[in-house]
This record gives C-alpha cells, sequence and structure tokens, in this order.
C-alpha cells in the first residue's frame, strides 16, 4: 500500500498541496481537476523529481526520502514525453536505463 500522509508543497508563497491524505492499494489510478491544482506538483513527488516538500510517503517499508530504493519501484511517462530527436532508439533505451540505475551489460 502506497500511503500519503500530511503531504504539502509550497512554491514561495503559493501553496500547491495542502495537507493531502491518500492510501492506494494495488489498481490504477487517475488525477483529475482543473489547471493549477497541484496533480503535476503531486506527480513529481511521487516520482522523487521534487524532494522538498512536507509530509510522509511510504510504500512497504520505503520512506520516499530513500529516492534509489523508490525508483526501484515506480515509472513515469509524462504527457509530453520526448527525447533528444538526433538519437538512435537504442540510445534512448540506454539514457533511461541510466537515469534509472540501470548498468549496461
Amino acid at each position: 500500500m502506497l500511503r500519503i500522509e500530511n503531504l504539502n508543497k509550497s512554491f514561495g508563497v503559493n501553496k500547491v498541496l495542502n495537507n493531502i491524505n491518500l492510501e492506494l492499494e494495488n489498481g490504477v489510478y487517475g488525477l483529475l481537476g482543473p489547471n493549477g491544482a497541484g496533480k503535476t506538483t503531486l506527480m513529481r513527488i511521487l516520482t522523487t523529481i521534487i524532494d522538498d516538500y512536507e509530509g510522509d510517503i511510504k510504500y512497504k517499508n520505503i520512506n520516499w526520502k530513500q529516492k534509489d530504493e523508490v525508483r526501484k519501484y515506480i515509472g513515469y511517462l509524462p504527457q509530453k514525453f520526448s527525447l533528444y530527436k538526433n538519437l538512435y532508439v537504442s540510445e534512448a533505451l540506454e539514457h533511461i536505463g541510466y537515469m534509472k540505475g540501470i548498468e549496461k551489460n
């Protein structure tokens, strides 16, 4: 179970996430809301792209501050996904693998 407790995130004086509490079991979930609701910020926190937030996020016995451990369990494909247009597919895959900590054989 993924547990999010008292999650808060501000950018300057602009509070984007305010006391978010969720418990998610196995399954597929979607985030719906108007522009500016904090969906992207929440996803960036869950994918460890943003790490300066208040609150706790845990999965199994892993705390979200342990980025390397978290990244073993998650994947993320943003809505607008692109790599450098001059890369071959194999080069793009190697780049993504490197970012995920996968060693080249």
